[in-house]
C-alpha cells in the first residue's frame, strides 16, 4: 500500500512523521511514545513503518469524522 509518501522507503523517522502531520519534530516524538502509535525501536532509534503509519492516521480520521 505504498502511496508514495517517502518513495520506497518502508519506515519513517520522526522528521518524516512531523513532515506529513503538519507538527513540530518534538510533538512527532512525544506521538511515537503513546501507546497506540504504530512505533518500533531498532537499534535504539525510533522508526514507523509507513503501511502502519497511514492506517494510523486513516483510523484517526474515522474517529474524527464518528465524533461530529
Amino acid at each position: 500500500m505504498n502511496n508514495g509518501l517517502i518513495g520506497s522507503t518502508c519506515c519513517l523517522n520522526a522528521e518524516q512523521v512531523a513532515a506529513y502531520l503538519g507538527i513540530s519534530r518534538s510533538l512527532a516524538y512525544q506521538l511515537m511514545h503513546e501507546n497506540d502509535f504504530p512505533c518500533i525501536s531498532v537499534r535504539g532509534r525510533l522508526v514507523v513503518p509507513q503501511e502502519r503509519f497511514l492506517e494510523w492516521v486513516e483510523m484517526r480520521l474515522e474517529m474524527h469524522r464518528e465524533e461530529r
